[in-house]
């Protein structure tokens, strides 16, 4: 049985998790701008686009947020791995192939950001959003345990 104080800890990550999903997309908008400019040739990508940026910061502290969230999972993640249980838990299986697309794509810019990297990264990001918005529906009924 799981404590009320620990439930209560993942609940607060779980709304964190929510909330930096919703920053992530709601600064992405910061590039619109970036991404005209680029197609007018006036600026080069690597001016465009800047580390130092709200989409950059919100990101690494939701990928960070997420390492918390599969950290507190990883009884789940062994007995899914043990009992190779991958058929029965879909929706986990491909949101973390999603998280580890994701976490490549980042790894992507860093070795040398292009207009194709951007491209991939979205396309990730989509999925990765796709999936994270259904295992967060269907688990609903957990997070409201959680603070109940």
């Amino acid at each position: 049985m799981i404590s009320n104080r620990k439930l209560l800890r993942k609940g607060i990550i779980d709304v964190a998790l929510l909330l930096g999903l919703i920053g992530c997309i709601i600064s992405t908008t910061v590039f619109e701008k970036s991404k005209e400019a680029i197609r007018n040739n006036s600026v080069s990508v690597e001016d465009a686009f800047p580390w130092v940026n709200l989409h950059s910061i919100v990101g690494i502290i939701f990928i960070v947020i997420v390492l918390i969230h599969l950290w507190l999972h990883r009884s789940f993640f062994k007995v899914v791995m043990t009992k190779k249980l991958y058929s029965r838990n879909r929706i986990s299986t491909f949101l973390i192939v999603a998280f580890i697309l994701i976490v490549f794509s980042i790894l992507l810019f860093i070795s040398g950001f292009t207009i194709t990297t951007l491209h991939v990264h979205g396309f990730i990001a989509f999925i990765f959003v796709a999936i994270a918005t259904i295992h967060f529906i269907t688990k609903f009924n957990q997070f409201v345990r959680c603070f109940k």
